[in-house]
């Protein structure tokens, strides 16, 4: 399956996210926050498929961190957690126009969803 970075600063949710990816076969990289984040991207050797970060994440935000870490792997794709009622594509807490997100919270099922169509499409442009 796919290896797969989550970046949340929520301990609880950091921890379930993974629990669910782990059970659907991915490999998990966790970190607390971005910066965490891109320590594990720079030493991490082998290929990350996709970045899970919520748009508002502290100190480095979700959309400023997936720009750096993007930067060293072109081909990360990402994945925006956003406010479950925020606006369906348009711009919220800095996510680009048209960035795959999911609405949080989420169940097992769709969060397994949209990682099977985002990483089934070709990396967004840098």
């Amino acid at each position: 399956m796919s290896r797969i970075l989550v970046a949340e600063d929520d301990p609880h949710i950091l921890r379930l996210i993974s629990m669910w990816l782990q059970r659907q076969g991915h490999t998990v990289l966790e970190a607390a926050n971005g910066g965490e984040a891109l320590f594990i991207a720079e030493w991490h050797e082998d290929p990350i498929d996709l970045l899970l970060v919520p748009a508002d994440l502290p100190q480095l935000s979700g959309p400023d961190l997936a720009l750096r870490l993007r930067a060293a792997r072109p081909e990360l794709r990402v994945l925006y957690l956003v406010e479950a009622d925020a606006p369906p594509g348009g711009e919220s807490a800095g996510v680009p126009l048209g960035a795959p997100r999911l609405g949080w919270p989420t169940t097992p099922g769709v969060l397994a969803g949209r990682l099977h169509s985002v990483l089934a499409a070709p990396p967004a442009p840098s």
